[in-house]
């Protein structure tokens, strides 16, 4: 199957496949941008595709880059009637376990006042700049999975057949 895609910069990179039977495509920062920590926000490829009726793409992280830094991306949705830049949900999780405000370790006891000390302070803005996690231009951030969707529809339901496991969720099996 053929799929089309346009750069919509100069810049923007195609996506690419590391082997010939991977199941995503790399995709590409096309911007430079420095997330704080904990900070959350959408990166552009400037890639655009033309999905086919009955497919879609998954954005996803790719399992290298997660499981190395701080960078987590979240999931994502292209769908088949979508035409724009395909933005990648990026967060830096880079919350740290022992994160120092004005040069002692934070007590979440006292976190009022720790905060107000922290922000006054030059050291606690250091440490928070260390913190940051930097994307590149270029940089592969995330990957391309497209698939076919089944054709489903949805029909209400007086009542639903029961099973074994009922309503039972979010922990109900154990942790």
């Amino acid at each position: 199957m053929k799929i089309n895609f346009k750069k919509l910069s100069d810049t923007a990179i195609a996506p690419t496949k590391g082997h010939y039977n991977d199941a995503g495509f790399d995709l590409y920062a096309d911007e430079d941008v420095t997330l704080t920590y904990g900070e959350t926000r959408a990166i552009n490829t400037n890639i655009a595709l033309e999905l086919p009726d009955g497919y879609m793409a998954d954005v996803r992280p790719r399992s290298g880059l997660t499981s190395k830094t701080a960078l987590r991306v979240h999931y994502g949705t292209v769908d088949a009637g979508y035409r724009g830049n395909i933005g990648i949900i990026c967060e830096n999780a880079n919350y740290g376990e022992d994160v120092y405000y004005t040069e002692k370790l934070f007590d979440i006891t006292n976190a009022v006042s720790e905060i107000d000390v922290a922000v006054k302070t030059n050291a606690a803005v250091t440490k928070w700049n260390s913190m940051a996690y930097q994307i590149k231009k270029g940089d592969k951030i995330a990957q391309l999975v497209i698939q076919k969707i089944p054709d489903i529809e949805l029909i209400e339901a007086d009542e639903l057949n029961e099973t074994a496991r009922g309503a039972g969720g979010f922990g109900s099996t154990g942790v």
